[in-house]
């Protein structure tokens, strides 16, 4: 009867132990030969960095006074020819995540009552969990300033055109003989000749200097007219406006764009090491061109990254205390991201810095093969909660 019993109690620990640890994972990669009964496919996500370059773009418009503007003006900063610049205003780096094909899970339920939650593109999101499951992951959201765009130039000049031709009045004293006295004569000539261009910008300065007159006059009251404060306000303005519209006809126009260009960038621990970590040469920048691709000339945009292999001891630590039976039968997989510093770099000098978490650099770990509810970040793959602890394990 003893025997009995010990037997019966036995037996009943074994159903509830196979019911516990029924169904099984595996890693297709690593799947034995053995055909597979009927089951679900899961994924791990993946770490994308996502590199967002601020560029500006310089224009400098020559005027059509320059080489006058300090002989008549006084002017230092003046732009004597056209060009445009380009150059790196500033770069952020962020992370978003998606599926890693390289990271394919099946599971085989073997008749156990299993539910599983996705994420997008079959990311695994939870098992057992559906009530309190996150439904959507952070989108990665650049936070640059707001990007500085000017409108069209396009005859920036031209609304202050002047004739061309003036008429030039010269006076001839001639000495004629009448009878038998000489006496002067005056002819006078008028002929059209072209304007030079100095002379243009000698009839532009004389403008300019009656324009600073009657604006000071305005505001001094001078014409001793009692303006309203609109009014007066109305008028110093536009003359303020047509000064300095006057003033852009020598100095030049400088007009400055900026835009967002974005590359992404998706490491893999296979990728050739540089020293302790990896480098990619995402683009080239050209001060004349903008941003260009790798083959053209211009300045490399070179981002390094280099894992802190902060999950070493861990990885360590589950290799050594890993027994056999825990080798056999395992639960679902799951991520530990691996912190790294990601470096963008310009003529070898850094101009962003950033320590971010890149699921490809940091390892796979199972759970035990008796947790059957618990929830993974959609972003990391690592555990967020576990439900169902085992009794005793608490």
């Amino acid at each position: 009867m003893k025997k009995i019993f010990l037997f019966s109690i036995f037996a009943i620990s074994l159903i509830f132990k196979c019911q516990a640890q029924s169904y099984e994972v595996f890693n297709i990669s690593e799947r034995p030969g053995k055909p597979l009964e009927p089951g679900f496919f899961y994924s791990l996500p993946q770490t994308v960095l996502y590199i967002d370059l601020k560029v500006s773009k310089t224009e400098y418009f020559r005027g059509p006074y320059a080489d006058y503007a300090e002989r008549l003006l006084g002017l230092k900063n003046v732009v004597y020819e056209n060009k445009t610049v380009y150059q790196i205003e500033d770069v952020r780096v962020r992370t978003g995540s998606e599926r890693n094909p390289n990271l394919n899970f099946f599971v085989q339920p073997n008749n156990s009552d299993i539910k599983l939650s996705f994420y997008s593109g079959y990311v695994l999101q939870g098992v057992n969990c559906e009530e309190r499951l996150i439904t959507t992951a952070s989108a990665p959201v650049s936070d640059f300033d707001k990007v500085e765009k000017h409108a069209d130039i396009s005859g920036l000049f031209q609304k202050f055109v002047d004739l061309n031709l003036y008429e030039q009045v010269d006076t001839v004293l001639s000495r004629v003989k009448k009878d038998t006295i000489y006496v002067e004569e005056k002819t006078v000539k008028t002929k059209t000749v072209e304007k030079t261009p100095q002379k243009k910008a000698e009839d532009l300065a004389e403008q300019l200097t009656k324009l600073k007159e009657n604006r000071m006059n305005l505001l001094t009251g001078f014409q001793e007219v009692n303006y309203d404060p609109k009014s007066l306000e109305y008028m110093n303005t536009e003359l303020q406006n047509q000064e300095d519209e006057y003033i852009r006809l020598f100095t030049g126009v400088t007009r400055k764009n900026s835009d967002i260009v974005s590359f992404e960038l998706r490491p893999k621990k296979t990728d050739n090491q540089n020293g302790n970590g990896y480098t990619y040469t995402i683009c080239r920048i050209s001060s004349q061109k903008g941003i260009v691709d790798t083959l053209a000339d211009g300045e490399d945009i070179v981002v390094s990254i280099i894992p802190l292999n902060e999950t070493a001891k861990i990885a360590e630590f589950y290799k050594k205390n890993r027994n056999q039976e825990s080798k056999q039968k395992t639960g679902f997989y799951y991520q530990i991201p691996e912190q790294s510093t990601v470096d963008v770099t310009l003529k070898n000098k850094t101009i962003k810095s950033n320590i971010v978490r890149i699921n490809q650099f940091g390892i796979i770990q199972t759970l035990p093969a008796n947790i059957n509810s618990f929830r993974l970040s959609p972003e990391s793959g690592e555990i967020e909660q576990i439900y169902d602890l085992p009794k005793g394990k608490r």
